[in-house]
């Protein structure tokens, strides 16, 4: 296959029996069956819809008694969940923070970690938090992702580039046989590489690009200063804000019609983009839209509940309709050979490393990096484990200091935000 760039064939194999098993994870009869079942929802009217939510809140305050943390929590309160009779009542529920449960996701779980596929987040502090998700979830949120794409007119094998941090800084490319996806890295996005992105892509011929905005916005960018066009029908971004100058852009040069999709690594919600607004996709959480949060409540996942969980995204809304996402703009980080890597890195660069409280990513040179952190209980394992991000990440090349400091040392927006990645060569 003339899209793999390494020639290590113990690597290739390994890769494709890693591509192989996800496939028949992600897309075997369950996965079929829950597609069906979702596709049929819209033919019900909005009073069934709400029916059907309720009683999937029911079934997940039922499993709440198996669940230290939330048996814990409606005792402090107390709260008799039996008594819950109404989506009324299950809202005035105590909000969940991060922080209340950092440390204790176990206490979330209904059944032994064992049974289930494990995760991390690092949030919007750089803080890590540990994600646990049963299969049949698994497979509802991948039934929910096709029933979006099937929408906008993508089906499952039609050709797809993949944009998305799944590749290292060693790495350009790697093609998936089993979904048809070709793999790009979004780390060596630069002006040496553009004439590689582009064949790569022109020959591969896409009909979808599934992407980053800012990731994908780099490569427009790149794209234009060189005068190399591309048509891509489809350019299905998300994990970040994407601007209405971004989508501006993407869509001129590519030829192509942005459909943005928001969710979260927490899986407590998600919304689709498709005509101008966002909606929320169908008894996969219930939501409320607070000023300056969501309070988001997993519908699917009965193995590991977040009920009423706060993200720390908001939304504009006009005309009863979810305009736009606020939250999750974070600057890009600048490598040697001038590669703009994306704000969501410090998400990966922290992924795992438990001791860390909070994190940031200050750039001053290009090519170096300051990553301070407000640790507590961290190891050296934790250390090793960041340095290894770090370099799979930015490359052999990146310099870097690690910085231990204090809360009040952290540095926040003019607006009082925290940035993951703050970059003042900019």
């Amino acid at each position: 296959m003339r899209y793999w760039i390494s020639f290590d064939k113990g690597r290739m194999m390994r890769d494709e029996i890693k591509f192989f098993i996800l496939y028949i994870l992600k897309y075997n009869f369950f996965f079929k069956w829950e597609l069906k079942k979702l596709e049929k929802l819209h033919s019900l009217s909005k009073n069934e819809i709400d029916i059907l939510k309720f009683k999937k809140i029911k079934k997940l305050l039922k499993k709440s008694l198996k669940s230290k943390f939330y048996r814990d929590l409606y005792k402090t309160h107390n709260i008799d969940i039996n008594g819950i009779q109404t989506i009324e009542e299950f809202d005035k529920l105590p909000i969940v923070t991060r922080e209340m449960i950092q440390g204790r996701e176990e206490e979330l779980l209904t059944k032994t970690p064992l049974l289930l596929f494990k995760g991390s987040t690092s949030g919007t502090t750089g803080s890590a938090l540990t994600v646990y998700y049963d299969y049949r979830s698994v497979v509802i949120k991948n039934a929910y992702i096709w029933m979006y794409r099937n929408s906008c007119g993508l089906k499952l094998r039609d050709p797809i580039v993949s944009l998305r941090g799944e590749l290292s800084k060693n790495e350009i490319s790697k093609y998936d046989r089993y979904t048809n996806t070709l793999h790009l890295s979004t780390f060596n996005i630069n002006s040496k590489n553009i004439y590689k992105y582009h064949r790569l892509i022109k020959e591969f011929k896409p009909k979808a690009i599934s992407a980053y905005p800012s990731s994908l916005s780099s490569l427009v960018n790149i794209l234009k200063e060189h005068n190399l066009r591309l048509n891509v029908e489809l350019s299905l971004t998300s994990s970040e804000t994407i601007l209405p100058e971004q989508i501006k852009t993407i869509e001129e040069f590519l030829n192509t019609k942005v459909l943005d999709w928001y969710g979260n690594a927490e899986r407590t919600i998600a919304l689709q983009n498709s005509s101008g607004h966002y909606q929320e996709l169908l008894l996969y959480s219930h939501c409320n839209y607070l000023k300056d949060s969501i309070i988001t409540t997993n519908l699917n996942n009965l193995s590991s509940l977040l009920i009423r969980y706060r993200v720390d995204d908001s939304v504009e809304i006009e005309d009863n309709k979810i305009v736009s996402i606020l939250g999750r703009s974070d600057d890009f980080i600048i490598l040697k050979d001038d590669s703009k890597v994306v704000g969501t890195i410090g998400g990966i660069i922290f992924k795992g490393v438990n001791g860390v409280k909070c994190g940031q990513i200050v750039q001053n040179r290009k090519n170096n990096i300051d990553v301070n952190l407000v640790i507590s209980n961290f190891t050296s394992a934790d250390r090793e484990l960041l340095i290894e991000n770090i370099y799979k990440i930015l490359g052999d090349s990146i310099e870097f200091a690690i910085r231990y400091i204090k809360e009040d040392e952290i540095i926040y927006t003019s607006s009082g935000k925290f940035k993951v990645v703050i970059n003042n060569l900019l």
